[in-house]
C-alpha cells in the first residue's frame, strides 16, 4: 500500500465520498481509451499516490477504484479509469 498512508479497504465507501466532494471518482458513463504516451505512473503521482514503489501504488489504486485486491498490474482496460475525473 502507499507509503502515506493505510488504505481502509475494498468495502470502504470511496464513491460516496467523491460524490459529496471529497476526492476523486471516474465518470463510469464517460471511459476513454487514454493516449498512446500516457504514462500510468505519473498519473499515479498526480493523483495523490506515493510512487516510490509503483507496484504498491498500482495496487493501492486498483484496490481504491476498481475493487481489486492484489493486483499490481494494469491492464489496457484499467488505464480508461484514470480518464476522465471529476
Amino acid at each position: 500500500m502507499p507509503a502515506r498512508k493505510e488504505d481502509p479497504g475494498i468495502l470502504f465507501p470511496w464513491k460516496k465520498l467523491a460524490d459529496a466532494g471529497f476526492g476523486y471518482w471516474y465518470d463510469v458513463n464517460n471511459l476513454k481509451e487514454p493516449p498512446p504516451d500516457f504514462n500510468t505512473i505519473w498519473a499515479l503521482r498526480l493523483i495523490g499516490y506515493d510512487i516510490s514503489d509503483p507496484s504498491k501504488a498500482i495496487q493501492a489504486f486498483k484496490l481504491h477504484y476498481l475493487l481489486v485486491a492484489n493486483a499490481n498490474t494494469l491492464t489496457d482496460y484499467d488505464k480508461r479509469f484514470f480518464i476522465p475525473w471529476r
